[in-house]
């Protein structure tokens, strides 16, 4: 029996684009406005999300104003996004804890291999969407949150800067963090806690101390950790929490 042969879908035949005006086109097919406007020998292209030509026309001069604003010297035409971002962290170090720092300059470390190479001026969506890809599915939400956010910074910078016209990245979808459930201890299994704990060794003794201080005082471990005898204040039954060279985190 012959097998019939699979029928091909059609080609998509391509739209017709008429003039309507100065940097306006029409879809003939479905009625869509289109904008073309040039800006430093760059051709911008963009859908103006309607059919109807009075919003069509607002649109498009609201795409204007931000077209004009785009520089176009050489340095913001050649930088890439790695060499970008190293220097508007560099910029952060003012305002930020070195923590911080350090946070954002390791999150730089996973986007380099999918943007670094990447002239900032000619980043899409598509582009961030090869990190989302490629590392992004494997993060947990807290390390895709950060680095989603790096990537949004950074290109935020060069949108103000007049390098790009729009943030791609602000499309990536967020990932929700996993609810954790908290389990409190009563009173009375955390005194059998730390007593367990003093009966351990001698460092269990020291550790005893110190889970007792950070139960009774709120403290974070790196805070506790880091306090100093000129900190605390015997007169008053006080001490001051300053968190060491990384200092407190609010």
């Amino acid at each position: 029996m012959d097998k019939k042969p699979k029928k091909t879908p059609s080609a998509r035949k391509p739209y017709t684009f008429k003039r309507v005006s100065e940097n306006l086109y029409k879809v003939t097919e479905t009625g869509g406005y289109y904008a073309l406007v040039k800006r430093g020998g760059k051709q911008i292209r963009r859908s103006l999300k309607t059919t109807d030509k009075a919003l069509a026309k607002r649109r498009l001069a609201e795409l204007k104003q931000k077209a004009s604003k785009l520089r176009t010297g050489k340095e913001h035409a050649c930088i890439t996004f790695e060499k970008y971002s190293e220097r508007w962290i560099k910029a952060k170090e003012a305002s930020l804890k070195s923590q911080t720092i350090r946070r954002m300059k390791d999150c730089l470390k996973g986007i380099r291999p999918y943007l670094g190479n990447n002239l900032i001026r000619n980043i899409t969506y598509q582009d961030c969407e090869r990190w989302l890809i490629g590392r992004g599915k494997e993060l947990k939400a807290s390390a895709y949150r950060q680095e989603r956010q790096l990537m949004i910074g950074v290109l935020k910078a060069a949108e103000r800067d007049g390098i790009i016209l729009d943030n791609p990245a602000t499309q990536l979808p967020n990932k929700k963090m996993p609810k954790i459930e908290i389990h409190v201890p009563t009173h009375e299994q955390f005194r059998l806690l730390i007593k367990q704990m003093r009966q351990a060794d001698s460092r269990g003794i020291h550790g005893a101390y110190l889970v007792e201080l950070l139960a009774y005082s709120g403290m974070r471990l790196n805070e506790a950790t880091n306090l100093m005898w000129s900190e605390i204040d015997l007169d008053r039954d006080c001490f001051t929490v300053t968190g060491g060279e990384y200092g407190t985190k609010n």
